[in-house]
């Protein structure tokens, strides 16, 4: 099973699982495909599996001329396999509050959110945008384990740090493109942000 099928499958499952709530449609007959969410690009191998990624082969074909990927990869026998850079998009953290409906969200499924260059206060403001939209199911893969639970054990994130969420709201307030969505949640509403492990990340 691929990422994308296994994202599918639990996306498909949590549907089930909710009757007629957050995600897919209210009759359960139509099942929406997961929406991407990349404020972390570009990645390295460190496990055999990873010579079959599927987001290094997209990284070094289709998009490997684009402002966001280039650079990130580079030709090799085998294709294109990442460079070991990474890239955290600032203008990309916002947009999950934008969006009104409840989705199922991939993050990162062309990066790795936990990679070694990924700062921690990137990550506080990755995990304040999860908590501002508790109606939204992000899904989270990770190749650092290691990592994921140094930072979520650390007591940073126990609970989602207040500084890093008014940072993710200034910002997305000072964004005139974007619109907050019905589930954002704004100062005197935040009892929920106090819930650890965010319920709604997988």
């Amino acid at each position: 099973m691929t990422s994308i099928e296994w994202v599918v499958a639990v996306a498909d499952a949590m549907s089930q699982e909710a009757g007629s709530g957050a995600v897919g449609s209210a009759t359960g007959k139509s099942k929406a495909k997961p929406e991407s969410w990349n404020p972390v690009v570009g990645c390295a191998q460190v496990s055999p599996g990873c010579r079959n990624c599927y987001a290094q082969r997209l990284a070094g074909t289709r998009l490997k001329n684009t402002a966001r990927y280039q650079g990130l990869t580079t030709d090799s026998k085998r294709g294109p396999v990442w460079t070991g850079g990474v890239r955290c998009h600032e203008d990309l953290l916002q947009k999950p509050l934008g969006w009104k409906k409840p989705r199922a969200v991939f993050v990162c499924d062309m990066g790795d959110l936990f990679h070694e260059q990924v700062p921690d206060d990137f990550l506080d403001r990755v995990f304040a945008v999860m908590a501002l939209r508790p109606d939204h199911i992000f899904m989270v893969l990770t190749k650092r384990a290691e990592r994921m639970r140094g930072y979520v054990s650390s007591g940073r994130a126990t609970p989602v740090g207040m500084e890093a969420l008014e940072m993710v709201l200034d910002a997305h307030h000072r964004d005139s493109r974007s619109t907050v969505g019905a589930g954002v949640m704004l100062t005197g509403d935040i009892a929920h942000l106090k819930v650890w492990p965010l319920p709604n990340v997988w």
